[in-house]
Order: C-alpha cells, then structure tokens, then sequence
C-alpha cells in the first residue's frame, strides 16, 4: 500500500542486493572461513554510504590481518570465565570453535568508517561481543552490544 515510501534496492557487485531496512542497507558478507553473515552499512535511503561500502568492500581482505588481534582479544575476554566455564579452550583452533561471527555493521564515527563485528561466545552467552575496526585497525573488544 505504501510502496512509494520504500526505498529502491541497490545492487553492489560484491554484496549483490542490498536492501535499506531500519535505517541501515543489509546484505550478506563472507570473511574467508565463516558463512556469509548479516552486513549492515549506514546510509541514505538512496544508497549506502560510499565510505562504509568501500570499508565493507576491503573487510575480507584485511580479516586474516585482523584475526590475530580480535584473537588475543577474545583470550582476555575468556580469561575471567576460563575456571568456572564448562567450555575449556587449549588452543587456537579451540577457540574458535567456540566463537560465531553473527553481523558486520558500519557506521560513520568521528568522520571515519567504523566497522563492528559482532561474535557470539559460547562461555558468555549473555553478551555479544564486539571488535572494532577503524581505518583497517583493531581498536577493541566491546564485551556488550547490540545486534539487529
């Protein structure tokens, strides 16, 4: 009935077909090893923001840089929860079989594209994390957000 107040969908060529949905366009996005996940860029109702589109678009590259520090991060976050935990992480590879990644969102901050990707832990399940990347850096590890 209201069509005309919906916005176009924008086809990418990486992403496909994004649709603007409560403010943010939404797609999918694969970094490497994981399932495609929920990709969510800020944006006008014409189309996404072209800063955040390019930062999404240079994300699956720069993810395997970006692991190791998201990685050490995620050890500190387990540290407290380690003894009375029933999940016992021993490795890398151990860990990561106790993180999902859920959602990538990109937001302007200070002017700058910031990109949160939000994993679900298996030793905290009341919180989703969140690791910041700003300008192709880790910033840090949100311990609590919230994901749409």
């Amino acid at each position: 009935m209201f069509s005309f107040l919906k916005a176009a969908d924008f086809n990418d060529a990486q992403f496909g077909t994004l649709r603007y949905v409560r403010g943010k366009w939404r797609g999918k996005i694969n970094l490497s090893e994981t399932d495609d996940v929920v990709l969510a860029i800020g944006g006008d109702r014409k189309q996404p923001h072209n800063d955040m589109l390019e930062a999404a678009r240079q994300l699956p590259a720069q993810y395997a840089l970006l692991k190791p520090q998201i990685q050490q991060a995620l050890y500190e976050h387990y540290e407290p929860y380690a003894e009375e935990s029933q999940v016992k992480i021993r490795s890398d590879a151990s860990l990561w079989k106790e993180v999902r990644l859920v959602q990538v969102t990109i937001e302007m901050q200070a002017d700058k594209p910031t990109i949160e990707l939000a994993y679900e832990v298996t030793w905290d399940e009341e919180h989703t994390l969140g690791a910041v990347i700003v300008e192709g850096k880790f910033v840090e590890l949100n311990g609590s957000i919230l994901v749409a």
